[in-house]
């Protein structure tokens, strides 16, 4: 039997971590991929046969970042069930086959299957934010998103904060979304989602934030409400814990009830690990 010729992929590499960190934030387990043996599974085809596509055959460089006809459109039917069916397989074959790698993860993080995020495409960016780094040389460093989507790297060992252009008087809700789900920064225990002053920063009085040893692209938003209060609004068990879906949903509904008194904007960042 003739063998399927090969077709190339844009940054195979960056776009399979990328992809497996995507996978994991799918409600449904049996979507999830965490390395390349279980994306071979899901291909039907043998670890050394993907190894072969990603590196290509005897490593030459030349012949890497390839696929099968067959292997791309089963890579992008999984993804299409994991972003809930919200890009068609023409969109994702474009974004699997030809767009950078940057490029790929935004477009990941921008269709999660939540409620929140249907409820945020309804409303367009307006409130600037930004991820305020401290690195292991104590040096505060901002990080803005670009006009041209570019996902910023930063260390992993970093301890960050998150500044905010909302108005004193007014309230704020700020999430993280990563590999390990949907975290609510903000109100909660080390911030109230009362803004004092502008920049806001969350946590207040001096706080950090860690990434842990989650290695991968972080998506932050910011929402600013016109009421000074939210946070009577917002009922969660367990601020550290990725929020339930039935939270996240309640947190939808809000947001739908409120359109019109509030703004938001995001940010990203992908925090890898570096050499020692």
């Amino acid at each position: 039997m003739a063998r399927q010729k090969l077709i190339p992929v844009k940054d195979m590499r960056q776009k399979l971590a990328a992809l497996y960190s995507r996978t994991q934030m799918a409600d449904d387990p049996a979507l999830h991929i965490r390395n390349d043996d279980e994306f071979a599974t899901v291909l039907s085809i043998g670890a050394s046969t993907l190894s072969e596509w990603i590196n290509g055959k005897d490593n030459d460089k030349e012949k890497s970042e390839r696929m099968s006809p067959e292997g791309i459109k089963m890579t992008v039917q999984h993804l299409e069930k994991v972003l809930d069916h919200k890009l068609g397989i023409p969109q994702l074959i474009e974004l699997w086959q030809s767009e950078s790698s940057e490029g790929f993860q935004h477009a990941l993080l921008r269709y999660p299957s939540l409620t929140i995020d249907e409820v945020l495409s309804k409303v367009s960016h307006g409130l600037a934010m930004d991820v305020i780094v401290n690195t292991s040389h104590k040096r505060l460093v901002k990080y803005k998103r670009s006009a041209e989507k570019e996902m910023r790297k930063i260390p992993l060992n970093a301890d960050y904060a998150i500044d905010i252009d909302a108005q004193p008087g007014t309230s704020c809700m700020v999430l993280c979304q990563s590999s390990q789900g949907l975290q609510l920064l903000a109100p909660a225990p080390w911030h109230d989602g009362t803004v004092k002053q502008n920049p806001e920063r969350i946590p207040s009085n001096g706080g950090l934030f860690t990434f842990d040893e989650y290695e991968g692209p972080y998506r932050f938003i910011a929402i600013e409400f016109e009421s000074p209060n939210i946070s009577r609004e917002i009922d969660i068990q367990d601020s550290e814990a990725p929020l339930e879906k039935s939270e996240q949903l309640n947190i939808g509904r809000f947001l739908n009830s409120e359109i019109g008194s509030w703004r938001w904007g995001e940010c990203l960042v992908y925090a890898e690990r570096q050499d020692q």
